[in-house]
């Protein structure tokens, strides 16, 4: 799954990056978690115009044909479009202007990007040659790592700011 090992990838590099700058590498975080649901949204429409990433197949009035694919398929890099994108800025736009703790923007951002990821895993056609990890796609456990991931971090930047966070609502 590119997203996900490219996940571990950025977050190495902005490390080191934050590390050589001498910056905080959990401001730096917050701001690139802010900007990735934009990213996300125009590479899933550029999925769509190169015809990749095509859903199951469905017999939805929706459902959409696409060359060289049989069957109806759902559009999946649109749904992904809107909801690792479009939802995903929105909701993180929303948490912003709560945020008191450099990295919660990041954590939630992991935990939100999992929480659409795995919902939407159900209508995208798995990868082929990969077969299903108990009832799930491996698309799916990789997304419930990052849920479980996002969570022990805001979980542990509570528990290290104790007292320095405002409450949530």
């Amino acid at each position: 799954m590119s997203f996900h090992g490219g996940v571990i990838g950025v977050v190495c590099a902005l490390f080191l990056f934050a590390r050589r700058r001498a910056l905080s590498f959990f401001l730096l975080a917050d701001l690139i978690a802010f900007v990735a649901p934009l990213a996300l949204f125009w590479g899933r429409i550029g999925n769509f115009l190169a015809v990749e990433l095509h859903g199951r197949i469905t017999l939805s009035p929706w459902g959409m044909y696409f060359p060289g694919i049989s069957g109806g398929r759902h559009p999946s890099s649109l749904y992904e479009a809107c909801g690792e994108g479009i939802v995903l800025f929105f909701f993180l736009s929303l948490l912003r202007r709560r945020m008191s703790v450099p990295g919660q923007l990041a954590g939630w951002f992991l935990v939100g990007y999992g929480i659409i990821r795995f919902g939407l895993e159900y209508v995208r056609e798995p990868d082929s040659g990969v077969a299903l990890l108990w009832i799930f796609t491996r698309g799916q456990v990789l997304s419930l790592a990052l849920i479980v991931f996002g969570g022990i971090f805001l979980w542990w930047l509570r528990r290290k700011n104790y007292g320095k966070m405002k409450a949530c609502c």
